[in-house]
């Protein structure tokens, strides 16, 4: 290993020490942390029931189709429109409507509601809050972190991520096996307002706005495609997300 190399190894650590002393970004970390168990969790937990309910393949596949719904018509938009509002606001208003609609789910079942249609709902708002994570929660980290550790930010994160994957799947079948759907959703409805809290007092300076609102959102989107057309590295970056996200697909499924 050579003097940069070691270098930047040392680099590395020192930013992840530095990290772990910073408040405001475990407290946005924690949230991803917590919700990506609950999302892997639900996704497993509403599979089975559905299957139970209608023993139909294509059902189940239905749910993970509207699940990703809400990203494929909110992720083009959800860039612009979070940079003309309080990121730090925005996410708090959805935590605390996604808490009272799990709590509002759960009570349905609880009380023999539930139906098909009832899954359905849940699911696309859960979709929704999925669409908006990373326009939300994750450009936040660029508001309590320095520049130079947006970098290991980003890599916690998304190891975490990718580590919820597997407990969360795990949690949901001890919660449905004990606790029914019902307890998947009253366990979400906990988990929400946990990040609800979390967010509020665990960050204070994140949330700025990024933009101004001089350009419409259509002119917005239509200047990032033409950047987009010209900029060969961007083209690269897109790309290999487009196969990256195709892979995982495949290797969920």
């Amino acid at each position: 290993m050579n003097e940069s190399q070691i270098g930047e190894s040392f680099r590395k650590t020192e930013n992840a020490s530095k990290l772990s002393r910073n408040s405001e970004f475990l407290s946005l970390w924690f949230v991803g942390g917590i919700l990506n168990i609950l999302r892997w969790l639900e996704l497993l937990a509403v599979g089975i029931v559905v299957f139970d309910m209608t023993a139909s393949p294509f059902y189940v596949a239905l749910m993970v189709t509207l699940r990703f719904l809400p990203m494929l018509f909110l992720g083009f938009l959800s860039g612009a429109i979070v940079e003309r509002i309080n990121r730090r606001l925005g996410l708090i208003i959805i935590l605390f409507l996604m808490a009272f609609a799990s709590f509002f789910y759960g009570l349905e079942i609880y009380f023999g509601q539930i139906s098909f249609w009832l899954i359905c709902t849940s699911v696309i708002f859960n979709g929704i809050l999925w669409a908006l994570d990373n326009p939300l929660r994750r450009t936040l980290f660029a508001d309590v972190v320095k520049p130079e550790q947006i970098g290991t930010a980003m890599t916690l994160d998304s190891l975490t991520s990718n580590f919820t994957r597997f407990l969360g799947p795990f949690l949901g079948g001890l919660f449905l096996e004990y606790y029914g759907i019902e307890g998947v959703f009253f366990l979400g409805a906990i988990i929400y307002l946990l990040s609800f809290l979390v967010t509020i007092f665990g960050t204070k300076t994140a949330g700025i706005k990024l933009a101004s609102n001089q350009e419409g959102i259509l002119t917005e989107l239509t200047n990032g495609l033409i950047l987009l057309r010209k900029d060969r590295t961007l083209k690269g970056i897109l790309a290999v997300t487009i196969f990256l996200i195709c892979w995982d697909s495949r290797l969920c499924h």
